[in-house]
């Protein structure tokens, strides 16, 4: 502790600075991340110490992995975060947060981790007098999704929030295949929201002979011309990212 402001290696959040000021009511006043690529919560990663007592006004912490940092802390954060929360819903990944109080904000662009350390904005949501806020993920990806929020100063000066992490359950069910009985000679398959991974189709005859196969990595809807194929009952497979649906159409004369 020094002063007001507790310090604290918070493992996988790295650095935190609470001000205790007043003890019924504690609030974040600073943090930085050590690592900010980690999505790995279940272990004993990031900062173990923190030293803010140099004479310099310096801090120093320690990453079990990352090594020593050197932390200046210059003054408050323009947003006090309440909580940032991600959590599957019908639409998506519904994200809600909250802020305990803001000081020239303009807003909050919502961005997903889409790669090692690479980030995608999704979003912008204005700063409201509320100050609480949401936003729907609509085209999540398979498996797990890590988020953050980029705050927006009036100025254009930025700040993060922590991560929040959740699961996205995926099946290769969500792709559309219509229409059943095949209307002319063509037979349609729609992708999910968050197609962006190869697709394989095959058909299967009624009497087990598969008599289509192909693969396709569009984004778009895949049309599969029926004429040469024929009529009768069929058999579909659909695979895609370890998942398979399958199902039944007819191809009529």
């Amino acid at each position: 502790m020094k002063g007001n402001l507790c310090f604290l290696s918070y493992y996988h959040d790295g650095v935190v600075v609470y001000d205790i000021s007043n003890p019924t009511d504690v609030t974040l006043h600073a943090y930085y991340d050590t690592e900010t690529t980690n999505t790995n919560y279940s272990g004993y990663q990031g900062a173990w110490g923190v030293y803010p007592f140099l004479p310099s006004g310096k801090i120093i912490a320690s990453d079990v992995l990352n090594g020593l940092f050197v932390l200046e802390l210059t003054g408050a954060l323009p947003v006090s975060w309440q909580y940032f929360h991600a959590k599957p819903s019908q639409k998506g990944i519904a994200l809600e947060w909250a802020t305990e109080q803001e000081t020239h904000n303009k807003g909050f662009h919502v961005q997903r981790k889409s790669g090692k350390n690479e980030w995608h904005t999704i979003g912008f949501v204005a700063a409201t007098s509320t100050r609480q806020y949401e936003l729907t993920d609509e085209a999540p990806l398979p498996g797990w999704n890590t988020y953050r929020l980029e705050q927006e100063d009036v100025d254009g000066t930025r700040h993060y929030s922590t991560f929040a992490t959740t699961f996205w359950e995926y099946t290769a069910a969500d792709w559309k295949i219509y229409p059943n009985p095949v209307v002319g000679n063509t037979l349609f398959l729609a992708p999910p929201l968050h197609d962006n991974l190869p697709v394989t189709i095959q058909l299967y005859h009624s009497t087990g002979i598969k008599m289509y196969e192909a693969t396709s990595t569009t984004n778009g809807i895949i049309s599969i011309d029926t004429q040469a194929l024929p009529h009768g009952i069929y058999y579909y497979t659909i695979h895609q990212e370890g998942q398979t649906t399958s199902g039944q159409i007819v191809i009529p004369r």
